[in-house]
């Protein structure tokens, strides 16, 4: 019996070490390789990878990913592009199932090598940012590229076989005219870019742009190489109300020992550096970067169309043809804009919040927007304007915060909510004092002065005049009154004993306590909104 055990274990030993030899020598098993133009942290870059990683590639089995980062900012002749492709064919033995090319210059100065080494059957998506190929030359030399000299790529999808391109254009005119809404006395535009080839050809179509379109606006483009970061600090920090600020990467090239290294996580910390708002050109993360927006696709959209076009590959479904993402469009950081006093006009009318809506949500939703139905929801939570409005998370004390507590002006109020009609509160009536275990009885006229019929949630607060550390306001009763169009309805509240309880520090307790007590009444919890009389109790 140990005879037979020892004789499986060794066939099992050797079948364990042929599959190794085996991967060793054919290379990976089944695998997408990702080449990338830029360096490892670039935004446009990232919002490719990381899709792939997180919705493909995790937890799956049957397929894994590689990346390789060319950094084509560092190659300056054909041998230093040559030396990049010896590396990847010495580590890649084996032809991958598919090749996902980040970038237009990584296209133009591998495909050829690639095929020479895997043969013409390899499936290519290319992942691009502008609509041509240039010569090789122009992407070494970091120079633009002259429109006589440019290859459209609708003309190679038609002849190469195995092509498929999605096509993810920056907006530049669009970005200019939504940063000239947000400041329509902007006369000066800095256009903050580096050294790589699809900067300068951005260069070149910025310059076009504000030549043809915003003659009032002078335009000055700050370069990654020509300037290092302190004096962009300094430029900057010195610009005045009248200059827009346009990012669109700033990848500095340093040398450490004997070896040439790129930065490019600029963009993380470049919003700090000014008072001005700032845009940008792609989706890199803006409200956690502190940009004002931009008019881009949003990276949710992109990484809709690569994962779906990715799968269709994969089933030999989408060949030969170029795919943009839906929709590009204006993206806004408003509390940026906001705190900076801009562009008003461009802020939304309304806010639709639909929390977790459940499986007619899409329909709920569409009848609101479309008008057919008249919203009547009600905020149950205080949205504040920012976390400076909110005491440390590690003070444990209730002072600031809930509506209860809170004595600054949020962006949104408990209690709050919009409709397709307006409401106005008439004076309210009530018997101002009565006996402690007596219930409190209000009216108040609420006319719907709008031209729909809606539903108003009345709301009544309640607070201790002589209670300076309770709180500020606290909610003890509301209906929801349904009012036709033009029309008043006296709405009667009432107030129970057990509403008009107050916490009594003497007695730890809950209790009706004698004294004054400030009733508050209106469609919100903001003072500014609420009438209030005072309910004495004997």
């Amino acid at each position: 019996m140990v005879t037979i055990s020892i004789f499986l274990l060794t066939i099992l030993l050797i079948l364990i070490s042929s599959q190794c030899l085996a991967l060793s020598n054919n290379g990976q098993a089944d695998y997408i390789l990702i080449i990338n133009s830029y360096t490892e942290s670039t935004p446009w870059s990232r919002i490719f990878t990381t899709p792939i990683y997180e919705r493909m590639v995790a937890g799956n089995e049957d397929i894994d990913a590689y990346t390789e980062h060319m950094d084509v900012m560092l190659m300056k002749n054909e041998k230093d592009v040559e030396d990049f492709t010896l590396y990847l064919l010495d580590k890649y033995k084996k032809a991958p199932k598919l090749i996902i090319l980040l970038g237009n210059s990584s296209y133009a100065l591998l495909k050829d090598r690639l095929n020479e080494k895997w043969g013409g059957e390899l499936s290519y998506l290319v992942c691009v940012e502008k609509d041509y190929l240039a010569p090789r030359e122009y992407y070494l030399s970091k120079k633009a590229c002259p429109e006589p000299e440019r290859q459209n790529l609708s003309d190679i999808v038609e002849t190469e076989r195995e092509l498929t391109i999605i096509y993810v254009p920056e907006y530049i005119m669009e970005t200019v005219s939504l940063m000239k809404q947000a400041n329509p006395d902007m006369r000066r535009l800095l256009f903050l870019s580096d050294k790589r080839y699809i900067s300068a050809q951005n260069q070149n179509s910025i310059h076009k742009a504000i030549t043809n379109n915003f003659p009032d606006v002078k335009l000055e483009l700050v370069t990654a190489g020509d300037i290092q970061t302190d004096e962009l600090i300094d430029i900057l920090q010195n610009a005045d109300k009248q200059t827009g600020i346009l990012y669109y990467s700033w990848i500095l090239l340093h040398t450490q020992g004997n070896k040439e290294v790129l930065s490019s996580d600029t963009y993380r910390m470049i919003s700090s550096y000014t008072d001005l708002p700032v845009f940008t050109l792609n989706d890199m993360d803006i409200v956690e970067n502190g940009m004002a927006g931009g008019f881009f696709f949003p990276a949710s959209n992109i990484s809709n169309t690569l994962i779906n076009t990715i799968n269709g590959l994969l089933r030999n479904e989408v060949f030969n043809t170029i795919i943009t993402p839906y929709q590009p469009h204006p993206v806004l950081n408003y509390p940026v804009l906001v705190n900076r006093g801009m562009f008003s006009s461009g802020y939304p009318a309304a806010i639709l919040q639909a929390w977790y809506p459940g499986q007619s949500g899409g329909k709920a939703a569409a009848e609101v927007l479309f008008g057919d139905y008249n919203p009547a929801g009600r905020l149950p939570v205080t949205f504040y304007r920012n976390i400076t409005q909110l005491p440390d998370f590690e003070d444990y004390n209730m002072t600031g915060r809930t509506y209860r507590y809170f004595k600054g002006d949020p962006l949104f109020p408990f209690g709050y909510g919009l409709s397709y009609t307006t409401f106005n509160y008439g004076n309210i009536k009530l018997e101002q004092t009565i006996k402690v275990g007596e219930t409190a009885k209000i009216i108040v006229p609420v006319t719907n002065t709008g031209n729909r019929d809606g539903e108003e949630v009345v709301q009544v607060y309640l607070k201790k005049q002589e209670d300076a550390e309770g709180p500020v306001k606290t909610l003890r009763a509301f209906k929801r009154v349904q009012i036709p169009a033009g029309k008043t309805v006296n709405v009667e509240l009432e107030l129970t004993p057990k509403q008009l309880e107050w916490w009594d520090a003497q007695t730890n307790t809950m209790r009706t306590i004698a004294g004054n007590f400030d009733i508050m009444v209106g469609g919100n919890s903001k003072d500014a909104e609420l009438q209030v009389k005072t309910l004495t109790l004997q």
